[in-house]
């Protein structure tokens, strides 16, 4: 399941990294839209800010979870671009909605994966049990109790 997990971070690291990445840099062509999502992506760039906002998220994000670093936090960050990817695709683009649905079910199941960095231990301390290892590990281990 450790392995499983790994490649699923990857995979979806890449999506993020890349297609954020692209937003700036537009070196893959963007594939032609029906006239809504065209239309809502025009909405999102006339906005001056919120397609660099978004991108920039995702980029940084994807390289949270290229490096396997704050990954809790980039699946955080990274939840309501997903979810607005998939309704883009359900809604919007139907042509895209397998990807998008791959999206979310990775997304899920990373989230599941990390499900214990999401609520508090317990037994109120400051730790969280280690699934691998199978023993309490800090979370912040400088500090003392």
């Amino acid at each position: 399941m450790r392995i499983t997990t790994q490649i699923i971070r990857i995979v979806l690291d890449l999506i993020y990294f890349v297609f954020g990445l692209n937003g700036f840099f537009l070196f893959i062509p963007v594939p032609d839209q029906a006239p809504a999502g065209q239309a809502f992506l025009d909405a999102m760039r006339d906005t001056g800010y919120f397609i660099y906002l978004f991108k920039t998220v995702e980029t940084l994000a994807g390289a949270l979870l290229l490096t396997n670093r704050f990954t809790p936090l980039a699946l955080v960050l990274l939840a309501s671009i997903t979810v607005n990817i998939f309704f883009y695709h359900l809604m919007i683009e139907p042509n895209g909605l397998p990807i998008g649905t791959v999206m979310l079910a990775a997304h899920l199941f990373l989230l599941y994966r990390h499900r214990t960095f999401y609520h508090p231990p317990p037994d109120g301390q400051n730790r969280y049990i280690d699934r691998d290892a199978g023993k309490p590990t800090a979370l912040f281990p400088c500090r003392t109790a």
